[in-house]
């Protein structure tokens, strides 16, 4: 890869002056800017546009407030990164299985919560998804851990009619350019009051030169710049929706029913 990259750069290094060269003296000055500024910008159009935009949204963007706590035995999602729900292969009680679970949803019950509830719109592998039109609910909850591997957490997910939680985490991100904006609501579900939320804006580095990186090389992704400078996207809502005191250390899991 590194080595089409290079090929890449000198061929269009060398193209780039040739035209310019060549357009030099039948061009006006303003037309010389214009063709100068395009043959720079055009590989690095994303990095160029990236920085406006994360350093223009840092004073309004970035936000982390607190509101009001609740406890509460599960949590309900709407929205990204927990709408899809995964079908992997697992080893359980030694035998081959086809499980299904929703997205991060480990954290959640690992930290004790009796359930997990989301508005699913995608399901499918790791690698395929397919939408799921209109989106339905399902709720997981841990299955009794394996002796042979007691540290993971196994989910029973079914479709759910109704939703259990009183409270509702609605997350959605909007992406341009290198940069992404993730924003979190966590709300009462019977009142409709807002307990929390969170917001942040981050940007994409470079490992090398970003020369045309917006056509995905697959390399020079680099280091993730974020503000708040520590991303709270996946455990925000667990300093506002508690787990509730009588079911704090214990593991809770449903029947064994597959």
């Amino acid at each position: 890869m590194m080595f089409l990259f290079l090929i890449f750069f000198i061929l269009y290094v060398a193209f780039a002056i040739f035209f310019i060269r060549s357009t030099w003296k039948t061009s006006s000055k303003l037309q010389r800017r214009i063709v100068i500024a395009f043959f720079v910008l055009l590989p690095s159009w994303d990095m160029v546009l990236g920085y406006i935009v994360y350093y223009a949204a840092l004073p309004f963007v970035p936000k982390e407030a607190i509101y009001e706590t609740a406890e509460t035995d599960g949590i309900y999602y709407e929205g990204g990164p927990r709408n899809h729900l995964l079908f992997t292969d697992v080893y359980y009680f030694e035998k081959m299985t086809k499980e299904k679970r929703i997205s991060f949803a480990d954290d959640d019950l690992r930290r004790g919560y009796q359930y997990v509830e989301s508005r699913i719109t995608s399901i499918g592998d790791s690698i395929t998804k397919a939408p799921v039109s209109p989106p339905e609910t399902y709720r997981c909850a841990s299955l009794p851990p394996d002796p042979k591997n007691p540290r993971n957490i196994y989910q029973h997910c079914v479709a759910a009619e109704n939703i259990q939680s009183g409270y509702m985490v609605s997350t959605w991100s909007f992406q341009f350019a290198r940069n992404e904006m993730n924003f979190i609501k966590i709300y009462s579900r019977t009142t409709g009051h807002l307990l929390g939320e969170y917001r942040e804006v981050t940007r994409l580095g470079y490992d090398f030169i970003p020369f045309f990186i917006w056509l995905d090389w697959g390399e020079g992704r680099g280091q993730r710049y974020s503000r708040p400078e520590k991303s709270r996207l996946y455990d925000f809502q667990f300093d506002v929706l508690k787990v509730k005191k009588q079911n704090r250390g214990e593991f809770h899991g449903s029947e064994r029913n597959r």
